[in-house]
């Protein structure tokens, strides 16, 4: 695979991919406290088939979470050092504030010194969770 250049306003491909591989084991233990707060609660009667047919949903989550971040750890780690990727269509496609500051860092040195500003961070489209 050739190596590209790198850009000012890029992301090494297989740091991205490491990242999200972390934010998918993240996942994988939300889905797992879940699954046991779940098995904890008392259902009486007991529940329809159907119902337990949706909760087995919630394994199925866990096993793909735990596959996919396995995949994307590995894609990281096999990713030559210099296949870079533009930083702002990937950001675009983000609307979680918090999800995109761990996945694409702004203390990356190659972020222009204006997207590092506190005023940058504040500045996101909708979409954002607020919880209160």
């Amino acid at each position: 695979m050739p190596e590209y250049p790198r850009q000012i306003d890029s992301v090494r491909l297989g740091a991205l991919a490491e990242r999200i591989s972390a934010e998918l084991e993240l996942l994988l233990g939300l889905s797992i406290e879940l699954q046991d707060a779940m098995s904890g609660c008392a259902v009486r009667p007991g529940p329809e088939a159907k119902t337990l047919v949706a909760l087995q949903g919630i394994d199925r989550i866990t096993q793909g979470l735990c596959d996919l971040a396995r995949l994307t750890r590995e894609i990281g780690l096999r990713t030559p050092g210099g296949v870079y990727l533009d930083r702002q269509p990937l950001d675009a496609g983000l609307r979680l504030r918090e999800l995109s500051l761990r996945l694409l860092p702004p203390e990356d040195p190659l972020l222009p010194a204006a997207a590092n500003s506190p005023a940058a961070l504040l500045v996101r489209d909708p979409g954002d969770v607020m919880l209160f």
